[in-house]
């Protein structure tokens, strides 16, 4: 910009300075045509000066010839020449006049052109002074556009050092990038989901296009920039925009390409958690369902006594001292709401009884398969011989558990069941 108002104000100097010499040639013609009329009217004025000084010396010699004549003549005729004498004396004064009135007037006339040819050297002067004037501005003026010449192009030097340095540096980090992604690719991998790097093949193939676009841009700026010569000394200002608007394009695709880069990863991760989630959220579901089926199948009907049931198989009576009606309701529904409490206290401890923690590391197919086992184990131990001691060991859990109420009974309490039965029995 500084080499363009560089050039607009040499450019006007230069027409001012083509004016004032035209001008100053114009005068130098004037001067000379005005020497020239000078010359002619002075050599006319000698003409007329010589015609009068010529006609007044003849009226000066016919009156010297009348006083002659006067001298030597007769009496008679001295009358008549005294009259021709007077005439003669009128006409030499008259001619005395208009000889002097000539030379004032010719004294007038010279002066005027000499007045005249001042002026005009005088114009002529302050000409050749503005004329010079404006030489050695235009001189300054050259030597500035040479000056800002020289550093535009150590500038566009730099420039361009900058912009290989850039590029190699995006190169650089697109390599990273590269790297990144294949990291996230075997992680992927080693967790078992696939890893998609573009949200879609076509935005992906969006993503290449632009990409290849870029690189595309980039390798004709790089071809443009190092086969550009040098500017010259008469060039314009073109040179430093291109390389102003190049230097904003490069910005402004860097900051594309990280905002790009930012949103991919952030994508991903989202994706990640959201899959982690999702198959919690679905191994604690199927967890639930087996759990629940599992319960549905061991828990005894609604309308039978538990208690019950276990004296008559160990062939107690109603007046057995362990019997339900030995038992006040109060203290077996306390006891009961006791029992109940500190069992679920130890169902919520038992680790067996809740989900797992970790329940996203297993399959469904590997739940599926522990659930099954340990069902199978369940009913295999309840359902095997048991002798007398047995069951009466079984019925003295159940009355100091005080299950007086029919509740459902979890797998992990029918196992406890089963290990209790196993003890010796202590009657």
């Amino acid at each position: 910009m500084e080499k363009a108002f560089l050039d607009a104000e040499w450019k006007a100097e230069n027409d001012l300075l083509k004016k004032d010499e035209r001008r100053v040639t114009s005068l130098k013609e004037k001067i000379e045509e005005c020497e020239q009329q000078m010359d002619k009217c002075k050599q006319q004025q000698k003409e007329r000066q010589l015609h009068c000084k010529q006609s007044l010396e003849q009226q000066q010699s016919v009156l010297k010839t009348l006083q002659q004549q006067l001298n030597n003549c007769a009496d008679t005729m001295r009358h008549d020449l005294n009259e021709s004498i007077t005439q003669q004396q009128e006409l030499l004064e008259s001619e005395k006049k208009s000889f002097e009135d000539l030379e004032f007037s010719l004294l007038e006339e010279e002066a005027d052109w000499l007045s005249r040819r001042e002026e005009l050297q005088r114009e002529l002067n302050d000409a050749t002074r503005n004329v010079n004037t404006r030489q050695s501005k235009l001189s300054e003026l050259c030597a500035g556009r040479e000056s800002i010449a020289r550093n535009a192009a150590d500038e566009t030097a730099t420039l361009n050092t900058q912009l290989m340095k850039h590029l190699r540096r995006i190169e650089e980090t697109r390599t990273k990038l590269r790297e990144v992604d294949a990291t996230l690719k075997d992680i992927s991998k080693i967790r078992g989901f696939e890893f998609t790097p573009a949200s879609s093949d076509t935005e992906e193939d969006d993503h290449k296009d632009t990409k290849k676009q870029s690189q595309d841009d980039i390798d004709r700026i790089s071809r443009v920039t190092s086969d550009a010569p040098i500017m010259e000394t008469n060039s314009n200002s073109l040179g430093r925009r291109t390389i102003a608007s190049l230097q904003e394009i490069e910005k402004h695709r860097q900051l594309h390409l990280a905002k790009q880069g930012s949103l991919v990863i952030e994508e991903e991760r989202k994706r990640v958690l959201e899959l982690k989630k999702r198959v919690q959220e679905e191994v604690k579901m199927q967890w639930e369902n087996d759990h629940r089926k599992l319960n549905d199948e061991l828990s005894p009907s609604e309308t039978n006594d538990p208690i019950s049931e276990v004296f008559d198989k160990l062939g107690v009576g109603s007046d057995h001292p362990l019997s339900s009606s030995s038992v006040s309701p109060d203290s077996m529904y306390s006891k009961s709401i006791t029992s109940s409490s500190f069992r679920d206290q130890k169902e919520d401890r038992d680790p067996e009884s809740r989900p797992m923690s970790d329940s996203s590391a297993y399959s469904e197919d590997q739940l599926s398969v522990r659930l099954r086992s340990s069902k199978s184990n369940i009913q295999s131990n309840v359902h095997r011989d048991r002798s007398p001691a047995t069951y009466h060991s079984e019925a003295t859990a159940w009355t100091c558990d005080n299950t007086l109420k029919p509740r459902a009974i979890s797998w992990t309490r029918a196992r406890s069941l089963h290990w209790t039965a196993r003890r010796p029995a202590v009657i």
